[in-house]
């Protein structure tokens, strides 16, 4: 496909996010709106399949929800992906490619918006801007960032030689929902480390209650469960508490409020707040993760993501990346960052 040739997407892609993930001051969309209505996995393949042809304007009216992919996998490559309606291997793709080529909403054509291998695509430790889809169920397959097709999967070693691995039990997206592809683990395994996984988890697209909802993710694969809190060592309070590897958060520390659907539990305004992570039932003091200034303004939708800590990776280690589920920009990458 060339660019520009995105009507098989249901709409224009929607770049939403910033151009460099490690960098404060970022910003990005959270989505659209909330979840109602079936999932519509006919509609999804008779989009990606061209449909018959309505116009410009019913595409432009075409139900949507939207996607994005977070790469927190520390021995992987950066990465592109594709999607294909559920059972038809019929994948279209790269997205982030096309997103780069077609351009949007934002401005694709900057340098500053490449990633490490200066190709469209997601590195570790950051996230995707969302894209439109129509709703439905769909396979993933994961592919080198500046792959010119979707026909070689990324394969164990990190080497584009396959298809080995689609993702095809992954839920349906639902309609007028936002959604976080989550690719967590070791592409080469290490230790008792989880292995690469992708996860499809829902994203809270309106602020229904309190002044501002955290969600926690575990993503360090050497790491099967983790609270999350707020505090570091012995004035640690804990938060979202047995947040399970390669998922969100579910539960909350005592005297907490509950969690939504989608893992967000509602908090005051932060400023200049320690958050930090550690194994669950662990000690006080254990703490593998702590990010001393986490600012998350009230209105935000935020998620932190443990990150990191492959057994035996000096060059990855734990560390707590934020993102602002709900702050509209352009550009292709979330408003993400490594606290610190």
């Amino acid at each position: 496909m060339r660019a520009g040739e995105l009507s098989w997407l249901g709409a224009v892609l929607v770049p939403l996010g910033c151009a460099g993930v490690l960098a404060a001051g970022c910003s990005s969309h959270g989505g659209g709106g909330a979840p109602s209505g079936d999932a519509g996995g006919d509609t999804a393949a008779s989009t990606l399949d061209g449909g018959d042809d309505s116009g410009d304007e019913a595409e432009a009216t075409a139900p949507q929800t939207q996607l994005r992919m977070a790469h927190t996998s520390p021995d992987a490559p950066p990465l592109d992906l594709c999607v294909a309606p559920h059972g038809t291997s019929s994948f279209q793709g790269p997205l982030l490619a096309q997103l780069a080529l077609g351009g949007g909403a934002g401005d694709a054509g900057d340098a500053d918006i490449e990633t490490d291998a200066a190709v469209p695509g997601v590195a570790y430790a950051q996230v995707s801007a969302y894209v439109a889809l129509a709703p439905g169920p769909y396979d993933v397959r994961i592919v080198a960032a500046g792959a010119s097709s979707c026909d070689s999967a990324i394969a164990a070693g990190g080497d584009a030689a396959g298809p080995v691995a689609d993702w095809t039990n992954l839920p349906p997206l639902a309609l007028n929902t936002s959604a976080t592809l989550l690719l967590a683990g070791d592409l080469r395994p290490a230790g008792d480390d989880g292995r690469l996984t992708v996860t499809l988890l829902t994203d809270d697209s309106a602020l229904s209650t309190g002044a501002a909802v955290l969600r926690a993710i575990n993503a360090i694969p050497s790491e099967r469960s983790l609270d999350f809190g707020l505090g570091s060592g012995s004035a640690w309070e804990p938060l979202l508490t047995d947040v399970t590897f390669g998922a969100a958060s579910a539960t909350t520390g005592p005297g907490q409020g509950t969690v939504d659907a989608n893992g967000y539990t509602p908090i005051p305004p932060l400023s200049s707040q320690a958050v930090s992570a550690r194994p669950s039932s662990s000690d006080a003091g254990a703490d593998i993760a702590v990010a001393m200034n986490v600012e998350i303004a009230q209105g935000s939708i935020a998620t932190i993501l443990a990150i990191g800590g492959k057994t035996g990776d000096s060059a990855h280690p734990p560390a707590l990346l934020l993102c602002e589920d709900n702050q509209p920009s352009g550009g292709l990458l979330s408003d993400c960052s490594v606290a610190h």
